[in-house]
């Protein structure tokens, strides 16, 4: 088993590749594919993670055989647009990935593992690229809470008080050593019953 260590400064995580963890590595490999070009001669965008190609070109190599080819590109917003065509929500975070890019070019803010959303910082408008956090999947579930966040149109008849208490519960949960190992085990044993109730019946 490798005991070695990141070379980050104050990174205690165990290596991946070249020296560094599996964030740090991320964050690294991220930023050197940035600073190269598209393989695309036609194209004027970073490249991507995958094939030298960026995500878009890549997309049409896949399943065109050329980066070239398929249906023409689609051309970006103007000022002049129409405007209520787009909620606020995705005008913020495209400014976010315009004003930092992408979010898996960076480092999870909670766990250090790669990351995988923009997150908005909680008490801030979200108005600001510098109101927003990099997270992973699971850091995001967990920041924002699964149940105090869902739409009014859900049919839930919880009001947000007891929402905001079960939000802290599960988080609670998941702070505890072994708590997902319980959860399992648990939901496993209520299919057991229910499969044991049926065929009883």
């Amino acid at each position: 088993m490798n005991k070695d260590t990141c070379t980050r400064r104050g990174c205690k995580r165990p290596v991946r590749a070249k020296g560094l963890c599996a964030g740090h590595y991320a964050e690294e490999r991220a930023e050197r594919l940035s600073q190269e070009p598209c393989r695309n001669p036609r194209c004027d965008n970073p490249r991507g993670p995958s094939g030298g190609y960026c995500p878009a070109c890549y997309n049409r190599y896949l399943t065109c055989g050329d980066p070239n080819a398929g249906p023409p590109r689609r051309k970006r917003r103007t000022k002049s647009q129409k405007a209520g065509t787009r909620s606020q929500y995705h005008v913020n975070h495209a400014m976010v990935r315009k004003e930092r890019g992408p979010a898996w070019r960076y480092v999870c803010q909670h766990c250090g593992g790669p990351a995988k959303y923009w997150a908005t910082i909680h008490g801030k408008s979200g108005e600001s690229p510098d109101d927003y956090m990099p997270l992973c999947g699971s850091c995001h579930w967990k920041y924002d809470g699964l149940v105090a966040n869902l739409p009014d149109n859900t049919g839930s008849k919880r009001s947000p008080e007891s929402r905001e208490r079960m939000r802290q519960a599960a988080l609670l949960r998941e702070a505890q050593p072994g708590a997902r190992e319980r959860a399992h085990r648990a939901a496993l044993l209520r299919e057991a019953r229910k499969r044991a109730a049926r065929r009883g019946s």
